[in-house]
């Protein structure tokens, strides 16, 4: 009897674990669907995306069903019935013309609730939605420019819809850049060449700009074309960074320091940013087409530093550039 008393108890918690799980059962299994969600693929903006859910009462009565929640604005659901019977169906179609403001994997949900607002049934309508205007290549990357050099690359817009697609003009940022739009008729659907061209005057270093083409079309959002370079400087440091490193019985150290142009220059000034207690010098020597010499430092202070050595050069044509020489300052 003793043993006995314990197995009762064990069993009448299991017994209640299992009625409120009972209890508690999801009210969305409630309204079955074999196939809650429906993939239509790759699709196109504007394109017309429908199926019909079929859900099943899977009680013994009835369901009055509210009108259904949507996910979106642009999903349209229709009941064919609002009141379900035991064991009966009732149809949801449902449909959506994706826009070209979402483009990629999109997923789109229905949610059918009764009147007392609990959850019985989400249907879900899944698509990719493709781009109407495709770029080929999508970004015009420059690479490398020397400085001072002209440089020019082009990309094809290509309409894959054969639609009104039209471009009217365009707009960026960067001075230096100049961009041209062509129509081109031998391509079967509508196609144009967009030309970029990089001034010699640009500015030296990396530069990242964007060609926003607008349409004549008002709905079709614009395109965009990243833009990105580097411009090279007409000047070259050898080494590109200068390590300083000191011991307990030294009070200076010295780097050598090379300058190579592209062309015939002239050191127009230098400065060194602020170093604290050390200081730094640089004693360059012209030779041909490069300075040459050495870059020094000197000083009592015992901590780590960090700086730059700024040169701005004057090329023989008349046009400056700067330099940035990166140095460090390590004391042991």
């Amino acid at each position: 009897m003793v043993l006995f008393l314990p197995a009762v108890g064990v069993l009448l918690s299991v017994g209640f674990a299992y009625l409120c799980c009972a209890i508690s059962v999801d009210k969305a299994q409630i309204l079955t669907c074999s196939r809650p969600v429906h993939d239509a693929g790759r699709v196109r903006p504007g394109e017309l995306i429908a199926h019909t859910f079929t859900l099943r009462n899977s009680t013994r009565s009835t369901l009055k069903l509210a009108p259904p929640t949507k996910s979106c604005g642009c999903l349209d659901a229709t009941l064919s019935t609002m009141t379900v019977s035991p064991r009966a169906t009732t149809e949801l179609s449902v449909s959506l013309v994706p826009d070209e403001d979402i483009v990629g994997n999109r997923t789109e949900e229905v949610a059918l609730r009764d009147s007392s607002g609990h959850l019985l049934a989400c249907v879900s309508l899944r698509a990719f939605v493709m781009k109407n205007i495709v770029v080929r290549p999508s970004i015009l990357n420059f690479g490398e420019v020397r400085f001072g050099e002209e440089k020019s690359l082009d990309c094809t817009v290509i309409d894959l819809a054969e639609g009104d697609t039209k471009l009217v003009d365009e707009h960026h940022s960067s001075d230096f850049l100049e961009v041209q739009i062509m129509n081109l008729s031998q391509f079967p659907s509508p196609a144009y060449s967009i030309k970029a061209m990089l001034s010699s005057d640009a500015p030296q270093g990396a530069f990242a700009d964007k060609i926003i083409v607008d349409t004549a079309n008002s709905s079709q959002v614009p395109v965009v074309i990243p833009v990105r370079g580097e411009i090279l400087p007409p000047v070259r440091a050898v080494p590109r960074r200068l390590f300083f490193g000191r011991s307990e019985h030294e009070d200076s150290a010295l780097q050598s320091l090379q300058l190579t142009g592209d062309g015939p220059f002239e050191i127009v000034r230098w400065t060194v940013s602020d170093p604290g207690d050390v200081s730094l010098a640089i004693d360059l020597g012209k030779h041909d087409q490069t300075y040459s010499g050495v870059f020094s430092v000197a000083g009592s202070e015992r901590r780590d530093l960090k700086g730059e050595l700024l040169l701005e050069v004057e090329m023989q044509d008349g046009r400056t550039a700067t330099l940035n020489v990166p140095y460090y300052v390590y004391m042991n």
